[in-house]
């Protein structure tokens, strides 16, 4: 198994995934007014939620499964909220050294 997914598999796990979501949203939008349309647009997402829960061994979603992919979960994680953090500070550093240049 390799241990990054190239862009082919990640454009694959996207994918469904977002057609899954886009599908939910119009049913959403339409809401209750037709509810059988409601329902079958919005089995899909559930449907993959329902696949990564009854999955047994890696846990792994109908869109996971397609790509090949798998969510590894790490005691540190991915720091997102640090990383952005420290992003912005180092932007606004920038900006205010341009803006005390002039």
């Amino acid at each position: 198994m390799k241990r990054l997914p190239g862009i082919l598999e990640l454009s694959q796990r996207e994918g469904i995934l977002g057609a899954a979501s886009y599908l939910a949203m119009v049913g959403l939008n339409i809401n209750f007014a037709n509810g059988v349309s409601f329902l079958l647009l919005v089995a899909p997402l559930f449907g993959d939620l329902i696949w990564a829960i009854a999955e047994d061994g890696l846990g792994q979603a109908f869109h996971d499964r397609v790509a090949g992919t798998v969510v590894l979960s790490s005691r540190r994680g991915f720091s997102l909220d640090l990383r952005l953090k420290k992003f912005w500070f180092d932007l606004k550093k920038q900006w205010d050294n341009r803006q005390r240049r002039r």
